[in-house]
């Protein structure tokens, strides 16, 4: 090969000054790669520490970003708002909810109860530990000697023990799922009682334990109930003890 007009210098070893021994290269050699590997992982823990560092930067900038918007935007109106309390209407006391609030698609006309607030003699309730009641499996609450209704922080029905589906003859079925005061209970759609729910939901820590009476209007009987909502064990839902105070037939 050549360049130009000259030919290209032929690159050539240094012959060894004396006996090459193998063994020698061969152990050379080995901690050559060794000494190689070590460099390379040390360059790739290197280069993943750097990737890290620039994801927890950007992360530490979005972060910042989004408070930086939440400190300057509106606060968020979260379920359980004030004004949704204040648009539900009141009921007076010991009258029944207007007919349309008393209508449901997903039970017969009649099935679903109207309803109202009353207020009820003091009722003692001693030897019921509401707190116990989110210790309870399943089965256990299904046995509870009054009803018991576990709704999640959107009024959806978790839980409906066997009790509550006897007294108030709804199948389980028809309301586990269901939104309590739009499709289960819409007599319950009101201040003196989902403004209840939704001042509990908005802060459970105030108040921990609320408790009211209120009248289930069915078409088989009148039932006078004490409620007594408290926050579940588990965070977001929230039950409902319903102690019948009288059943009148209708």
């Amino acid at each position: 090969m050549t360049f130009g007009n000259k030919p290209a210098a032929r690159r050539t070893l240094p012959a060894p000054s004396g006996p090459v021994n193998v063994e020698d290269l061969l152990l050379e050699l080995e901690h050559l790669k060794a000494e190689r590997a070590q460099l390379v992982a040390q360059l790739d823990a290197r280069e993943a520490a750097a990737r890290e560092a620039v994801a927890l930067t950007e992360e530490v900038a979005r972060l910042r970003t989004e408070l930086a918007r939440v400190r300057s935007g509106p606060a968020p109106r979260p379920f359980g708002h004030l004004d949704e309390i204040r648009d539900l209407p009141a009921v007076p006391r010991a009258s029944p909810v207007p007919r349309d609030m008393a209508s449901s698609a997903l039970f017969a006309p009649g099935d679903v109860p109207s309803g109202g607030a009353w207020q009820a003699p003091p009722m003692p309730t001693q030897g019921i530990d509401f707190g116990a009641v989110s210790r309870l499996s399943p089965a256990e609450l299904d046995q509870l000697p009054y009803g018991l209704i576990c709704l999640d922080a959107q009024g959806r029905v978790v839980h409906y023990n066997d009790t509550e589906s006897r007294l108030a003859k709804l199948p389980k079925e028809r309301v586990i799922g269901r939104s309590f005061f739009g499709e289960v209970a819409p007599c319950t759609r009101v201040r003196e009682f989902e403004g209840e729910f939704l001042e509990l939901v908005r802060d459970p820590s105030r108040v921990r334990v609320r408790s009211f009476d209120f009248v289930f209007r069915f078409r088989h009987s009148e039932q006078h109930v004490t409620i007594v909502m408290t926050p579940a064990r588990q965070r977001g839902l929230y039950n409902l003890a319903l102690l019948r105070r009288s059943v009148t037939p209708t």
